[in-house]
């Protein structure tokens, strides 16, 4: 995906190029979020319930830190004439395609993975390399089994569908919204905040330096977010952020309101 997006000015055409950039962006979407949702898996299989909230904490946390890297990267190609400045950002993505690639290549496969496919040795030898030597792989693999055994016996003859009826449709709603609460924070919107600053008249500099400090506070909020859910719970953790950042929201929207003339950002060295 990002070999399609980095390559998409070599279409001769500006339609060719805009059709191969949309195709790397849909490709890079589709395989992110099988990252994401492999990721989620993986720690509620392996993670300990004691720390399955905070490891899954994690996931949101490292998006920040790819957003950070690239617009630290923006920031330093910013002044950078030609096509070489935004083909160094579209190459740096290759950083974390590497590094997904090599760790998904030297950490072991689930044990709940290997006891569904009836693989008892790779399932062990997978729970000595999760849990040993400080718990004891094999009653671990004991309880993942029993899980397994009991998750079969209550989904025997289930379906896509099932999951939309009876208790199961609760189970279902409740990954939609915590899949979902990001955009609820507006996390997306921050993302581009640097745009919307730009539309606003500052420059390009400031309105990266704006965003990185953004994303900075937001990697430091989701190190104390780990800390809280561990003292307070997720219900008050989320009730309460969610409100405080809904008064923040609903003050910008209230600033924009109002009808006037919109006043030029001007640096201090101008």
């Amino acid at each position: 995906a990002v070999a399609v997006i980095f390559f998409s000015h070599v279409a001769p055409t500006g339609d060719g190029r805009r059709a191969t950039f949309t195709a790397g962006m849909t490709l890079q979407g589709y395989s992110v979020g099988i990252i994401k949702n492999t990721v989620l898996t993986y720690v509620s299989e392996n993670a300990p319930a004691a720390i399955r909230g905070s490891a899954m904490a994690l996931l949101p946390t490292c998006n920040l830190l790819g957003q950070l890297v690239g617009a630290l990267t923006l920031y330093g190609i910013n002044d950078v004439k030609g096509k070489s400045g935004y083909l160094t950002v579209f190459g740096s993505q290759w950083i974390f395609s590497f590094a997904a690639a090599v760790v998904s290549a030297v950490m072991p496969d689930s044990p709940a993975y290997y006891l569904k496919r009836e693989q008892p040795v790779k399932a062990a030898r997978s729970a000595t390399r999760l849990f040993a030597p400080r718990v004891d792989p094999r009653a671990e693999l004991a309880k993942i089994d029993e899980a397994l055994r009991e998750e079969q016996a209550t989904m025997r003859g289930s379906s896509y569908l099932s999951c939309l009826r009876g208790p199961h449709l609760r189970r279902t709603l409740i990954v939609a919204f915590v899949n979902v609460l990001p955009a609820f924070f507006g996390f997306d919107l921050l993302g581009n905040a640097s745009t919307f600053l730009k539309i606003l008249g500052m420059d390009s500099g400031h309105a990266l330096l704006v965003l990185i400090l953004g994303i900075v506070i937001g990697i430091a909020g989701n190190a104390t977010g780990i800390w809280v859910l561990t003292r307070v719970g997720r219900r008050p953790a989320t009730l309460w952020t969610m409100g405080a950042a809904g008064v923040f929201w609903a003050g910008l929207g209230v600033t924009g309101s109002f009808s006037g003339s919109t006043v030029p950002y001007v640096s201090a060295g101008a």
